[in-house]
């Protein structure tokens, strides 16, 4: 494994309670920045910002249920099923080159999200998955109105924090197929989209293939921290920029055929690898 330290550090991006807080009007809200992962594309219709920025005005907070509460958010996720591997490298942007960048944020609460560059190389060797991650920090404030509504004010507050990363390593049984053989028709009722099929079934000799990731990526993390006070687990959005120096090398065994998948409507950096039945007739 190679690694050549990150020195960058996270920048936040203001939610819809912050920029209320410091008086910051719907009409300046978009110059200012705000960030609303709720509103598909990112194109905010002013009248509509104007009648959140009415309602939320009136309320106030209640109670706080976690403050910086550190998580873990997975970076790339890569496996590949039993008997094959697979090397991750990621090489940082030189000169006027841009580096990658990601942006975390909880998909909803109306709270704000933090980003940071990706600068750090990294080499790393996989069998049969691994789980590279950064740490990030997580704050839930409750607000309540005199109707009795309540509104979670979910943030990634991670403004001004170093780079933190970990290696996990995943056993074979927490693939998402458990490193079996998987049928096609399966995969797509199971609500997996394919992005390739390598058929080596009448090989004998391994073949390598290279993923390597397009520009813009996006994928969902569900957290498994408990938080006092909340009835439903929070699930974070991930969305990555530039993420063009991400590749995946995998070295899959000869006689079988290999399929690359990800869930529906997410684009991971890495797709997971699963071995899959024979072509029909």
């Amino acid at each position: 494994m190679t690694v050549v330290v990150d020195d960058s550090r996270w920048a936040g991006l203001p939610g819809v309670f912050e920029l209320l807080e410091r008086g910051v009007g719907a009409d300046e809200a978009v110059e200012a920045g705000v960030f609303l992962p709720q509103v598909r594309g990112g194109h905010v219709d002013a009248a509509r910002l104007q009648r959140l920025w009415d309602w939320l005005r009136g309320f106030q907070l209640q109670s706080v249920l976690c403050e910086r509460l550190p998580i873990w958010v997975p970076v790339v996720s890569v496996w590949v099923p039993e008997g094959a591997s697979a090397e991750l490298t990621y090489s940082r942007g030189t000169g006027r080159e841009r580096n990658a960048e990601i942006t975390v944020f909880a998909v909803a609460g109306f709270g704000g999200a933090s980003r940071r560059e990706l600068t750090r190389e990294i080499q790393v060797e996989i069998h049969p998955g691994l789980r590279y991650e950064t740490r990030a920090y997580l704050t839930v404030r409750r607000y309540a109105n005199h109707f009795d509504e309540q509104v979670d004010r979910v943030e990634v507050d991670c403004s001004g924090e170093v780079g933190e990363f970990q290696y996990v390593d995943l056993p074979l049984a927490q693939h998402p197929f458990s490193g079996g053989v998987a049928d096609l028709d399966d995969l797509t009722r199971a609500g997996w989209a394919l992005s390739s099929i390598e058929r080596s079934a009448n090989r004998t000799d391994p073949v390598t293939v290279t993923h390597s990731s397009t520009s813009v990526r996006s994928w969902k993390v569900g957290l498994t921290q408990e938080i006092p006070g909340l009835s439903a687990p929070i699930k974070l959005g991930v969305s990555a920029q530039a993420t063009d120096a991400f590749q995946t090398a995998y070295t899959l065994p000869g006689g079988r055929d290999y399929a690359f998948c990800a869930p529906s409507g997410e684009l991971p950096i890495a797709p997971v690898c699963v071995s899959v039945g024979s072509p029909r007739a």
